[in-house]
């Protein structure tokens, strides 16, 4: 897997949909943990890992939120259009034979 990889799979990784998200989540959790364990006067080298693993769990929780919310978005539009499409097919077709006059 990792042999597979090259540095141009990286140039486009901001693209990815929810990676800002993810990475943002990561930051802040992170810099939370390490803020809180600094003032309470934990070891640096201790801070720096529970910090690592706060960006972890942040990224990681931030992304698959962003992921959900984003296919419920997909679903939400998905289901407007097929009921536009439904009220649309529904109603009858009508004339105009003057300005304004409408044939029933």
């Amino acid at each position: 897997m990792l042999g597979s990889l090259s540095f141009s799979d990286f140039l486009g990784i901001h693209k990815v949909p929810c990676f800002r998200e993810g990475m943002l989540g990561g930051f802040i959790a992170g810099g939370c943990v390490f803020g809180a364990m600094i003032t309470f006067r934990r070891p640096l080298s201790s801070a720096m890992n529970w910090a690592v693993g706060a960006w972890t769990v942040g990224s990681v929780g931030r992304w698959e939120q962003c992921r959900y919310e984003r296919a419920k978005s997909f679903q939400n539009a998905q289901a407007a259009k097929e009921a536009f499409v439904r009220s649309h097919m529904s109603e009858k077709p009508t004339t105009v034979t003057a300005v304004g006059e409408k044939n029933k």
